[in-house]
């Protein structure tokens, strides 16, 4: 046996390669991480809203109570019906601009209503040569 082989691999270093995975946190942002639906808001939600300014709830609600808001109109201006075309969109105008107020108590839809009839009697104590009889 060679005494100087051996006294040499009897002094060296065993190094042993271990490959180690070390898990790193990486930064997922939540959004990516789930995908948010965002939630349909209801009708009366929308009416809130639009006299809060959102011009999207606006849409909503004029697309889908322009209708029934023409018809109440309609009704309340009674000889002066062919003005309610202009009284809604001039009711839509003022709710966007903040102008409508509604409860957040009760329907909202049926306070709209209410509050668009009101506008129309305005409208009509407003147009010049209109005088009403006080008793």
């Amino acid at each position: 046996m060679n005494l100087a082989h051996d006294s040499i691999c009897a002094a060296a270093p065993v190094v042993v390669a271990v490959a180690v995975a070390v898990a790193v946190p990486v930064a997922v942002p939540v959004e990516a991480a789930v995908p948010v639906v965002p939630r349909r808001r209801s009708l009366g939600e929308c009416v809130l809203a639009a006299c809060d300014r959102d011009p999207d709830a606006a849409e909503v609600v004029a697309n889908r109570l322009r209708p029934r808001l023409l018809e109440h109109i309609e009704k309340a201006l009674g000889d002066r019906a062919q003005d309610a075309e202009d009284v809604v969109d001039a009711f839509f105008l003022e709710m966007l601009d903040g102008g409508i107020t509604i409860a957040e108590v009760g329907a909202p839809v049926k306070c709209l209503m209410r509050v668009a009839r009101n506008f129309a009697r305005r409208h009509v104590r407003e147009l010049p040569g209109h005088w009403e009889v006080e008793s």
